[in-house]
């Protein structure tokens, strides 16, 4: 059963905002593309085996470009056996707010091959790549620490790369060769680490300093 705070929350989430977007951009998104929220927040679509999801992915991307939508990125990539080559295209809406991402995917047989395309905000992609651009640096001050397995999506929209883990008292173990800034934080070159307790392992938040330039695709 759904709390009054989760209803409220899927309710805000439900992607009529990228919907309304595209439509405003000419275009319709079409049945067969799901909505993903969550950090996603993407209309995707996904076909595997045969060649119906060639036609469903470059179809719609025919009608945009139809509809005023420009290549943005347009690349093939080959595997070094020559055995899969895929084609992946961006688009970029004509207010310039939207991105349509593309791929097919082809192997050996029509068994293997694989189709996806999504529509996503630019807002969300130049979020998202600015938190990929956070985490790397934060990254190699985790790695420092010893931490060697995060992810980026641990990254919150502060910016600000929170784990509740089991390792949390390892970093905090490494942290006698930082400058201590107050009282369980820590600091050194661009990082600050804080440790919060509560919970079974206590919170450790790990920040820049000087934050990264935000990521501007246009």
């Amino acid at each position: 059963m759904q709390n009054y705070s989760q209803y409220i929350t899927e309710t805000a989430d439900n992607g009529s905002d990228l919907k309304k977007a595209v439509k405003k951009n000419g275009f319709t998104i079409p049945t067969s593309f799901k909505y993903v929220g969550g950090i996603a927040k993407i209309y995707n679509y996904y076909s595997k085996q045969g060649f119906r999801g060639e036609a469903t992915v470059q179809g719609v991307q025919e009608k945009l470009v139809a509809a005023g939508w420009t290549k943005f990125e347009d690349y093939d990539k080959f595997t070094p056996d020559g055995s899969t080559v895929s084609y992946h295209t961006v688009l970029l809406s004509p207010d310039k707010t939207v991105l349509y991402k593309s791929n097919c995917s082809y192997g050996g047989t029509s068994w293997d091959n694989h189709y996806s395309a999504e529509f996503r905000l630019v807002s969300t992609e130049e979020a998202e790549l600015t938190k990929r651009k956070t985490f790397e640096e934060i990254d190699n001050y985790l790695k420092e620490c010893g931490i060697r397995y995060c992810s980026w999506d641990e990254i919150n929209d502060e910016l600000v790369w929170v784990n509740t883990g089991a390792f949390v008292g390892d970093i905090v173990k490494k942290m006698d060769s930082w400058k201590s800034v107050g009282v369980n934080e820590w600091e050194k070159g661009n990082c600050h680490i804080k440790f919060e307790e509560g919970g079974v392992w206590g919170k450790i938040l790990v920040s820049l300093i000087k934050p990264v330039t935000p990521v501007k695709i246009q």
